[in-house]
């Protein structure tokens, strides 16, 4: 058997079939850039946001943890009732 020339001949194949459908072939490879680099950019983040957490969480020491509350809008009574219908008995 002589699978050097059919070898040969897939590639042959395969760079007219590239040739002939420019643009498809340059979705293709654009969407794989975009993909590989969308991957190694959320890799990347994670692996930092798993490392900053784990220095705060031994900067706090062996025994010791730290609750904050951070307001994130002002809560007033009489906007809430006025709202959404609540009434005082």
């Amino acid at each position: 058997m002589n699978t050097h020339a059919s070898f040969w001949e897939a590639v042959i194949g395969a760079v007219q079939s590239l040739r002939g459908s420019k643009l498809r072939s340059f979705l293709t490879l654009l969407g794989i850039i975009l993909a590989t680099t969308t991957l190694i950019a959320v890799m990347s983040v994670i692996n930092g946001m798993d490392v900053y957490i784990a220095q705060n969480v031994t900067s706090m020491g062996a025994d010791g943890y730290r609750v904050q509350r951070i307001a994130m809008m002002q809560y007033d009574p009489k906007k809430y009732s006025k709202c959404c219908g609540a009434t005082r008995s």
